[in-house]
């Protein structure tokens, strides 16, 4: 079974889990999120293999921009179709160089987390022990 790990990744340097009852909704348009409106917004969408409760394996990291209007609904008018990234499968080495995406800031370009941030999230997710 898979399981959705959502964490918003602001430019506070504070990671953001967010559960995916209170993700889906904004960008269904049913319920704004007024502590983002007028922001945009870096987001990480974990898809982690779950056996018997617990995670056990990432299958897949994607990594986009949320941007929400000055009433914190996501705006939908479309980002550029290159502003998302999934994470290169089994590339855990990041010396070699940077994939694309790694500006200064979100309104540089930069969605793709640190190391320290993806670090950060696989502890939230498996614990600071387990992978």
């Amino acid at each position: 079974m898979l399981k959705t790990y959502i964490f918003f990744l602001p430019d506070s340097g504070k990671l953001e889990p967010v559960p995916q009852d209170e993700y889906v909704r904004p960008v269904r348009g049913e319920r704004p999120m007024a502590t983002y409106a007028g922001r945009r917004i870096r987001v990480a969408d974990w898809y982690v293999k779950v056996s018997e409760g617990a995670p056990t394996e990432v299958e897949n990291e994607t990594y986009t921009f949320l941007e929400f209007d000055q009433e914190g609904r996501v705006a939908l008018h479309g980002l550029p179709g290159d502003e998302a990234c999934a994470w290169p499968r089994g590339r855990e080495d990041t010396a070699a160089g940077e994939p694309s995406g790694q500006g200064s800031s979100p309104q540089e370009g930069r969605w793709l987390p640190t190391e320290e941030e993806r670090e950060r999230i696989r502890n939230m997710i498996f614990g600071s022990v387990g992978r």
